[in-house]
């Protein structure tokens, strides 16, 4: 697992692997409070403790 953001109130994890170890991280993770979680291929999240579901507008950038 790799962190790609900080903020005051939270943190964007990026991890990739065997299902298995990604479900032990998000079971060690969970008591901390998972605002979103994506289980995809490429994709894109806000950075910063705004969520996609806040309703606010959020600008969007290219993360490499």
């Amino acid at each position: 697992a790799k962190i790609v953001d900080v903020d005051h109130d939270s943190l964007t994890i990026e991890a990739s692997g065997a299902p298995q170890k990604l479900e032990a991280m998000v079971d060690l993770l969970e008591p901390f409070g998972i605002r979103e979680m994506v289980r995809s291929g490429t994709i894109s999240l806000a950075r910063g403790s705004k969520s996609i579901t806040d309703g606010s507008k959020l600008r969007m950038q290219r993360v490499v």
